[in-house]
């Protein structure tokens, strides 16, 4: 998924240079790329950039001077400022991620995953996934150190996404919970002061 923010004055899902030069060019990336949800400005500058599905559609419920994105791509390859090999393009490498799924291969699932088997691997790709990258000797915490947390963040864990990223993990913890567990010492005053202000998930 590309992303909302600007880069280099440039939003990251009409970047040519990030979404096909560094993600696929440079790092080899065979997948397809959908927008962040009404990203970017220009749906033609969205597919050339590399963006093979455009999320949601429909921009213009949400922003104002948005047209129907279907309709200006349409306009772009009947003036000359898209080509369909682009658009071609797009929809090969969606249909191409679609063929590799196992639902395409005929996979008939039972609806009883193993929870705890998953739980367990999610919770090791996420430690394994964190990057530190630097520590001046502040690391690992320890019940010697007493630790502040500000605002609401550190109470609010978002467990996933929201909207469509929704999830329902087996176990969640919130910062602050988390620091509590191994036994790190929290100004507790500070922490309710900010747990009075958060909304729970």
């Amino acid at each position: 998924m590309s992303a909302y923010n600007k880069l280099n004055g440039e939003y990251c899902s009409e970047s040519w240079w990030l979404l096909t030069k560094v993600l696929r060019d440079e790092w080899g990336f065979d997948g397809f790329v959908v927008t962040d949800w009404y990203a970017g400005e220009d749906p033609v500058k969205q597919v050339v950039a590399g963006n093979d599905m455009i999320m949601p559609g429909k921009a213009y419920q949400v922003r104002p001077g948005r047209k129907d994105e279907i309709e200006e791509l349409i306009k772009a390859v009947r003036e000359g400022r898209l080509s369909e090999e682009v658009i071609d393009r797009s929809v090969k490498r969606v249909l191409k991620v679609l063929a590799r799924t196992p639902a395409f291969k005929g996979y008939k699932y039972s609806n009883q995953p193993n929870l705890e088997a998953h739980a367990k691997i999610a919770y090791e790709a996420a430690a394994e996934g964190v990057v530190l990258l630097k520590n001046d000797g502040a690391l690992p915490l320890s019940g010697d150190h007493k630790v502040a947390v500000f605002g609401t963040g550190q109470i609010e864990t978002v467990r996933g996404g929201t909207r469509s990223g929704w999830t329902y993990p087996r176990y969640i913890i919130s910062i602050l919970d988390g620091m509590r567990e191994r036994k790190i010492e929290v100004d507790e005053k500070l922490a309710e002061l900010h747990r009075a202000r958060a909304w729970s998930f």
